[in-house]
């Protein structure tokens, strides 16, 4: 495989490491796994993945761009986004979030290091 093909196939692609679903678990079991693709300049790109349920976080700048799954991102100041594949989502740090998902959300997600 060629240095510049990330991923064959990002809908499959293992996700080796696990990563906090969210700082606050408030309904059902989710869990969450990521694997990194590649770093480049200051951003991080990986395949994010986070099972169902409800967790609520504060936010890392970062961009996301739904590949499966659906679920609702509800900010604190009630703004709410429909997630679901090719909707592509910028959180900002400190942003304070809670992730409603309801079929496991997979994502590709670039983020600052």
């Amino acid at each position: 495989m060629s240095a510049r093909v990330l991923a064959t196939d990002a809908f499959t692609v293992p996700l080796t490491d696990e990563s906090h679903p969210g700082i606050w678990v408030d309904g059902g079991w989710p869990t969450a796994h990521t694997a990194l693709l590649a770093e480049v300049g200051g951003t991080n790109v990986s395949v994010w993945e986070i099972t169902d349920g409800v967790v609520s976080d504060i936010e890392n700048d970062e961009v996301l761009l739904v590949l499966v799954g659906a679920g609702r991102l509800r900010f604190e100041d009630g703004d709410t986004i429909e997630l679901q594949p090719g909707a592509c989502v910028r959180v900002r740090a400190g942003d304070r979030t809670e992730w409603t998902v309801l079929s496991t959300v997979r994502a590709l997600s670039i983020t600052q290091r």
